[in-house]
């Protein structure tokens, strides 16, 4: 399911759509694994795969936003509707300026780890109320939840996506079952991250078990695990959960 937001493009606010890679049947699979030397996917045509199909996301303008004399605003669904403005994944070439600077032209960003199917709905957040997307969230069927900053700045022309970067990643959630001595595939997350802001101050611990707090506001990024394409006959030896970070 896509998820509408708007960026700068050629001096002009856009109304863009962010669509998520898609689904690989291989995860029909219940202990489907990526792996050059995995031998265990029971689907077809699984084994010895690096990386699944959907493994990416992308953003394709809709129309132009028009003023009218009123101030009442429409979108021109005329103008450049279907371009594709940027995607990400972990594979693509074009790493040099497209991907660097700012540029009406269709930018790319590579994450080494993009590697699983991208099949959440995006999560868009504006988060100085601008009426531009600042950031936006996904997650992947590898355990694996997903930050893209976009940079909308008042002295630029066109939006640039700044970084692609990896805030949480729970795929090494796995047990191993010691009847089959099987081991659990990567947790999967298949719906759009949850974002909540708190104002406060707040006690943690943290990944290597130290306590800590912090005050002011905080943002708190909230995922859970399952398996939605095997919801009654999938197991796992390391249970399914809720993450907040």
């Amino acid at each position: 399911k896509p998820d509408l937001g708007y960026v700068k493009r050629g001096g002009k606010r856009v109304m863009v759509s962010f669509l998520p890679g898609g689904y690989d049947t291989c995860y029909e699979d219940p202990k489907f694994k990526l792996g050059s030397t995995v031998t265990t996917n029971t689907v077809t045509g699984c084994n010895g795969k690096t990386t699944a199909q959907g493994n990416g996301v992308y953003m394709v303008q809709m129309g132009e936003v028009e003023t009218k004399a009123n101030n009442e605003e429409k979108v021109n669904v005329s103008i450049g509707n279907g371009k594709l403005l940027w995607w990400a994944n972990n594979s693509g070439t074009s790493v040099t300026a497209a991907s660097t600077a700012t540029s009406a032209s269709l930018q790319y960003s590579k994450a080494d780890d993009l590697k699983h199917s991208v099949v959440t709905q995006i999560r868009t957040l504006d988060r100085n109320y601008d009426g531009l997307t600042d950031h936006i969230y996904f997650a992947d069927l590898g355990g694996q939840v997903w930050r893209a900053d976009i940079n909308n700045n008042a002295d630029t022309n066109n939006f640039k996506v700044d970084r692609v970067v990896k805030v949480l990643d729970v795929s090494d959630q796995v047990g191993t079952d010691t009847n089959t001595n099987t081991i659990d595939a990567p947790p999967r997350i298949y719906e759009r991250p949850l974002i909540t802001f708190y104002n406060g101050k707040f006690d943690y611990r943290d990944a290597a078990n130290t306590l800590g707090s912090a005050s002011g506001v905080q943002a708190m990024v909230t995922v859970g695990t399952g398996d939605r394409s095997n919801p009654v006959t999938a197991t796992r030896n390391v249970p399914d959960a809720l993450y907040s970070i």
